[in-house]
């Protein structure tokens, strides 16, 4: 079955955060029904007000002007340009093709952008982008392994060849380990650090110099609340996550001058493929909710993702928000590690 924005997204995103055109979609009006309306709105002010003081006439003239236009702007549509927030903007998001990533490259071409969606994995980043275009947005797929320097540089000048500029590079992509440091080995180390730090300096290096160019542009980062706060038997998953807190803080301060905003989302626990496959409870998924508490969906990190990718940040930058339903307020969660496996 197709996906489409009205029957995935709208469901689960705030109305107030969707646009009128969609809204009137959602609540079966027609631009027919909004042109009736208008013209039944006018003719109703006519016969009731005709013989008005004049004081009386003015106000509801006022209020029928903007009532006019308003029911103007739904039927021309222009309000859907003027409530999306990455209208016309080029992004980038690596690890595109699944959890957090997959929520953001949806929204972020819901609210205009037309979004390079990156991964290693071909065929889920691919669906993404059909997702996309049959909701009428527009991206495409570029495979990339972030660990590797060519392919992040081909990531880059593959999206400014297409489109011409970049202006919001969303590194996303990571992996997570659950192992003590004694028990790990050389290898799985440097892998863990590839991924999730060494992935985020790549696509930045080669962007930067892009956005600089254009006059400036958004670097994005997922670190963790893991990044913040320490846990057991994740030494080298919270020692990555904190370097890409610190390297977020580094370059916001470096190239504030040449006007790139860089911050990074810190994400607790979130209803993922990665945290599914790193659950044992025991049994299953459902039992470790019940442990855990209430897990967030992606959309509610993408929601974040998009407001720093955004001009309603202009003012924010070196930030690091934390997403983790006071976790990390708390100190720490609340569960055992023993309810994850070891990966």
């Amino acid at each position: 079955m197709t996906e489409t924005f009205p029957s995935n997204l709208a469901n689960r995103i705030p109305l107030s955060a969707a646009r009128p055109a969609q809204l009137l979609t959602l609540l079966g009006i027609s631009t027919l029904s909004v042109c009736g309306a208008r013209n039944l709105f006018t003719r109703r002010f006519c016969d009731t007000y005709l013989w008005s003081s004049k004081s009386e006439f003015l106000l509801h003239r006022n209020i029928l002007l903007g009532s006019y236009y308003t029911f103007f702007y739904l039927e021309a549509g222009i309000f859907d340009g003027f409530l999306m927030r990455l209208r016309d903007k080029v992004t980038i998001v690596t690890g595109g093709a699944s959890g957090i990533g997959r929520a953001s490259c949806i929204l972020f071409a819901r609210e205009g952008a037309t979004v390079v969606v990156s991964d290693i994995e071909d065929r889920s980043g691919e669906d993404v982008v059909r997702v996309i275009r049959d909701s009428g947005g527009k991206g495409m797929f570029v495979h990339c392994d972030v660990t590797k320097e060519d392919q992040a540089n081909s990531l880059i000048a593959e999206a400014v060849k297409n489109y011409r500029r970049l202006d919001v590079l969303y590194n996303n992509a990571g992996m997570g380990m659950v192992k003590l440091l004694p028990e790990m080995t050389e290898q799985e180390w440097d892998r863990i650090f590839n991924v999730n730090v060494k992935g985020a300096f790549l696509c930045s290096k080669y962007a930067i110099p892009q956005m600089k160019k254009q006059g400036g542009g958004v670097i994005v980062n997922t670190a963790s609340n893991w990044g913040l706060i320490a846990y057991p038997h994740w030494p080298a998953y919270c020692a990555t996550k904190g370097a890409v807190v610190m390297l977020t803080k580094a370059l916001a301060i470096d190239h504030a001058p040449d006007n790139i905003r860089v911050n990074c989302v810190c994400p607790g626990n979130i209803d993922t493929p990665l945290l599914r496959a790193g659950i044992a409870a025991e049994g299953s998924f459902e039992e470790a909710v019940k442990t855990m508490g209430r897990i967030a969906k992606p959309e509610e990190v993408a929601n974040l993702a998009l407001f720093l990718a955004s001009d309603e940040s202009s003012y924010i930058t070196g930030a690091a928000m934390v997403v983790d339903n006071g976790e990390s307020a708390r100190g720490g969660p609340t569960w055992p590690s023993s309810i994850y496996f070891k990966i």
